[in-house]
């Protein structure tokens, strides 16, 4: 199991001050701008070099375009075909879209286009998904709800959502399309009886399938299938608003990024691995500096990877303990918020993508740095970055650390170590899921003590010393 303790050694500002700065722009409007409700999802059509949109846009640079799907590329902002629920003829609000596209992929030469749409257009209904073959899209039907993620997995066109039949296949949220007809992927129960699949996004990671969601106890959001049954990955995640948002895969691990979090103080839950976006490296979590914890609303709604460092957008005005404003990135050991607050005006970023090697950020957002930009820019500030958090290094036993779990699940004798500052009067205290203590320890340095008695899942560790110091960590009892 891998341990991610960090010592927490130098606090560093940002690198330019925000006053400063204002006079240099962070971030360019593209295209003139996306219109209102804006951009859900992006993703790159590497072979031909565009940038696909999805949203719930209906105009861009103040004129009508083709609803919920553009494409960005040498000659600007395009539109594709007539797009959601349009005839190309008449007049469309500028409002946006009540029923947005949420998921894109390219596979076979085709582009398909997915998320909560249904409407009939020239007598042919066109419900969820459809298909663009460069020159007219065409239905795709059989589902009977919303997509939420489409992607190419090992070939093959994978669509994850909101239903629970394609045609006449019981798919429970997961199914494939082979170009002609719908398919099972594996079998996939209803997770919470007498309720469906809310599925948001899908990927093959360690060549096992993983599903994350809204999927509630006992998926508890995020669930694999282990070749013989579906299972909770690490615990799963906890809380009256939790849900896992996207699922990336970076450099053999496995990133979450969502609405969960760990701290009781903004209806956290202390077994969580994390707040808004942690990594899973397939038998241990990463909390990956703690992410949003201390932001009332720590939601992170898309994550991607530029020049090796994380970059994450969302809901959050507080990414690794430093506050700004709904941008941050993670070089491996530090976050760095890269707005400040209040820089989003009007809504804020909802998705990202790398195209060009350039950062493009879409939303829904009408303001950034005080300068009128809709929905969707691109990155031009270079290194600046408004507040950054502590350097790291991996040590366990330091001033800073935390407790150092092994084995880590157990299903027997666990090993707790802590911080140098632990050595005498200390109490440790193991808390289930439901926060109510379950075990209290005298504890020094370190110690082994039996968990065998425990059921099953995870339970949070915390030690405190007389003077109110503390330290945390979780295990995950077998």
């Amino acid at each position: 199991m891998k341990q991610h303790i960090r010592l927490h050694v130098a606090l560093l500002g940002a690198s330019i001050p925000f006053r400063d700065a204002a006079h240099a722009q962070l971030v360019t409007e593209l295209g003139g701008g996306v219109g209102l409700q804006g951009i859900t999802y992006m993703v790159v059509d590497t072979p031909a070099n565009d940038l696909y949109l999805a949203g719930a846009f209906t105009w861009a640079n103040d004129q009508q375009v083709s609803p919920g799907i553009l494409r960005w590329g040498d000659e600007g902002l395009e539109s594709v075909g007539c797009g959601v629920g349009w005839d190309c003829i008449a007049f469309i609000n500028q409002g946006g879209l009540q029923n947005p596209a949420f998921a894109l992929a390219k596979w076979n030469g085709d582009l398909y286009l997915g998320g909560s749409f249904f409407f009939t257009l020239g007598g042919i209904e066109y419900n969820w998904v459809m298909r663009w073959d460069g020159t007219s899209w065409h239905p795709i039907p059989g589902l009977d709800g919303p997509v939420k993620s489409i992607k190419v997995i090992d070939d093959q066109l994978i669509v994850a959502g909101w239903f629970t039949y394609a045609d006449t296949v019981l798919a429970n949220g997961l199914a494939r399309w082979d170009g002609e007809a719908w398919h099972r992927v594996i079998d996939v129960p209803v997770f919470s009886a007498g309720d469906i699949n809310y599925v948001n996004d899908v990927v093959k990671y360690q060549d096992q399938w993983y599903l994350g969601g809204n999927l509630l106890s006992p998926a508890r959001d995020l669930v694999k299938w282990s070749g013989q049954s579906w299972e909770t990955v690490g615990g799963g995640f906890l809380g009256i608003f939790s849900q896992v948002n996207k699922l990336r895969v970076y450099n053999d691990r496995l990133y979450v990024a969502g609405s969960f979090s760990r701290c009781p103080e903004h209806a956290g839950v202390l077994s969580n691995p994390g707040s808004g976006v942690v990594a899973w490296d397939g038998s241990a979590w990463d909390d990956l500096g703690g992410g949003t914890c201390g932001s009332p609303n720590g939601s992170v709604l898309s994550i991607a990877w530029w020049n090796d460092e994380l970059y994450a957008c969302g809901i959050f005005d507080v990414m690794g303990g430093q506050p700004g404003g709904r941008l941050a990135k993670w070089d491996g050991e530090r976050w760095c918020m890269l707005t400040p607050p209040g820089f989003w005006g009007l809504g804020g970023p909802a998705a990202l993508e790398v195209y060009n090697d350039s950062l493009y950020i879409g939303g829904s957002f009408l303001v950034a740095g005080g300068d009128s930009m809709s929905c969707f820019v691109k990155w031009v500030g270079g290194d600046y970055t408004y507040s950054c958090g502590a350097q790291s290094v991996a040590e366990a036993d330091t001033e800073s650390g935390g407790l150092v779990c092994s084995p880590n699940p157990t299903s027997g004798a666990l090993m707790v170590k802590a911080p140098a500052w632990a050595n005498h009067g200390c109490s440790l205290r193991v808390i289930n899921t439901a926060g109510i203590e379950v075990l209290r320890l005298n504890f020094t340095h370190s110690s082994s003590f039996d968990v065998s008695s425990l059921p099953s899942g995870v339970y949070a560790l915390t030690l405190q010393n007389q003077s109110g110091r503390s330290s945390t960590g979780l295990f995950l009892k077998d």
